[in-house]
């Protein structure tokens, strides 16, 4: 059988052909969509959303106080604005509505809410979508009930497969078009190669008007189809950018992205389930499949009337789930209590209250911003400086200075940062490289060496310190291993490289700080590191 032969699906003038995500927030940062999250439930609490207008505009309203939408035309009664959240949040399998079309939400919607890690939470969900689904079978969007595949995944493990390894926006339209099943696989990838031989999508499909179907779209051009089919292409690839499923890379001017290496691991064991589906039954028990988080069933009483909090909570903690994905805590946020004093008039008393449950949660709100500028290129470069000095210092304790950008008499510089352990007898050099692969060129070789391990001395401040380690922190590595032993052997010093992940994860240790004789000896090893290298429970 063949590859077209086994992409074959029915037909039907009443669904689409191709894939199909909400695009009213294209960029959803794990942070953003908890955000969302917390300012639907304190609007809906235990009302029925349809058919009220008050509450949607309520919702509305709510968004734009925090910032996520612009003021506008929220207030006409036929407005659809709130109800484009209310279907990505339920594309997302965070929330469902009853029959009488009262919002609940899954396990995973109420971990967004209450605070708990929206990064892994948000890259669980989109490894599960699939189609059939709830998203997949309203009425406004109606995908082929035939299309049975997860779309995320099928992409990422297009990425894996060793003749693709990157794909541009236009190379993902490919399996927007033709990715009805996992069968598809191999037909995509034929696809794909014959795209990078033509250089223009239209040799490869096959029946614009049944491929690119839409019921909307009978009456559009070829061009205006296709460009329809760029968009969602381009919201896929948004939307694996914001969970830190992938990295992207500028290459001739064209963005492609590839899989990111903290999240192979992840990916690796959602293949191997690839083949599994949740069977539409209700929107009910799909939800809560879909949305759950372990392996147990999900058994919780939705319908039990939740006591109400406070109105001002969910604005305070969507604002603050904003504020730590921005900005990782060092210190106690005494400015973001003045600033919901002074701009929204609420005590500082109530602010304080409802944040401090929080504040041991910070890292994990900032992580996916850190890990996208670890690999933001030339544009991110200081910044990821500055977010991986103020992790070492506010995390792992170290005493921090950056020093990339101090000069010095005569030739060559300092180091990105320099760290002085909390003995004041041993301390590091490190340099940030913004990229998700960095590879150590020779020229980065020759300034380690030649400039920022003898001027170290330079930086000690009166302390007579030993300099107990190197190590380059990015995005990602490719092959630097054999680089970082020969620099040692040549300088005596022990370089390493340490993913930004894997730097994140360090830093959620509990009480790391009192392990940083540990941590500073496996910064000495010459190897690309990551947390076990660390041995935490010795």
């Amino acid at each position: 059988m063949t590859a077209q032969k086994n992409n074959k699906i029915e037909f039907d003038g009443k669904y689409r052909m191709i894939w199909m995500f909400p695009r009213n927030i294209r960029r959803i940062y794990p942070w953003k969509i908890a955000q969302i999250a917390t300012l639907l439930r304190d609007a809906v609490s235990d009302e029925s959303w349809q058919g009220r207008q008050d509450i949607q505009n309520s919702f509305c309203k709510a968004l734009e106080e925090a910032g996520l939408k612009r003021a506008g035309e929220q207030y006409d009664p036929h407005s659809g604005g709130p109800r484009t959240y209310l279907a990505q949040l339920k594309c997302l399998g965070i929330l469902f509505q009853d029959s009488q079309k009262r919002v609940y939400y899954t396990q995973a919607g109420d971990e967004l809410v209450t605070g708990n890690a929206p990064l892994p939470i948000l890259q669980d969900l989109l490894l599960k979508h699939q189609y059939p689904s709830c998203y997949s079978n309203l009425a406004q969007i109606k995908i082929n009930p035939s299309i049975r595949i997860k779309p995320f995944l099928f992409v990422l493990r297009l990425l894996m497969h060793k003749d693709i390894g990157s794909m541009s926006v236009q190379e993902l339209i490919i399996p927007v078009v033709y990715g009805h099943n996992n069968e598809c696989f191999d037909l995509c990838v034929e696809k794909i190669l014959k795209l990078r031989k033509t250089g223009d999508i239209k040799s490869v499909i096959d029946n614009y008007s049944v491929d690119l179907y839409t019921p909307r779209t009978k009456e559009k051009s070829i061009d205006s189809r296709l460009s329809d089919v760029n968009d969602v292409a381009n919201t896929l690839k948004n939307w694996l950018q914001a969970a830190c499923l992938i990295d992207c890379e500028t290459v001739n001017g064209t963005q492609r992205i590839s899989v990111a290496e903290s999240a192979k691991k992840k990916i690796k064991d959602a293949i191997a389930t690839e083949d599994s589906f949740i069977e539409y039954e209700t929107e009910e028990s799909f939800q809560r499949k879909y949305g759950r988080l372990s392996a147990e069933k999900d058994t919780r009483n939705l319908r039990a009337t939740a006591e109400r909090s406070f109105p001002e909570k969910s604005i305070i903690l969507s604002q603050f789930y904003e504020y730590m994905g921005k900005k990782l805590l060092d210190d106690y946020p005494e400015d973001f209590v003045l600033g919901m004093k002074e701009r929204l008039g609420i005590s500082e008393s109530i602010t304080r209250q409802v944040i401090e449950p929080h504040l041991s949660k910070s890292l994990s709100y900032f992580e996916s911003t850190y890990l996208a500028l670890a690999s933001g290129g030339t544009a991110t470069a200081l910044s990821f400086e500055k977010a991986t000095a103020q992790i070492l210092s506010s995390k792992l304790k170290f005493a921090t200075k950056l020093t990339g950008q101090l000069r010095r008499e005569g030739k060559g510089g300092y180091s990105d940062i320099f760290v002085v352990a909390l003995d004041n007898i041993h301390c590091g050099i490190i340099d940030g490289k913004a990229t998700s692969r960095y590879s150590l060129s020779s020229d980065d070789y020759y300034k380690m060496k030649a400039n920022y391990i003898p001027n170290y001395k330079e930086l000690e401040d009166g302390l007579p310190l030993e300099l107990a380690f190197c190590s380059y922190i990015a995005g990602g590595f490719g092959n630097i291993a054999p680089s970082l032993k020969r620099l040692t052997s040549e300088t005596g010093v022990g370089v390493s490289a340490l993913p930004a992940f894997e730097l994140l994860r360090l830093a959620q240790v509990d009480d790391i700080s009192n392990k940083q004789p540990t941590v500073i000896n496996t910064l000495k090893e010459n190897k690309v590191l990551s947390f076990r290298d660390f041995n935490l429970n010795n």
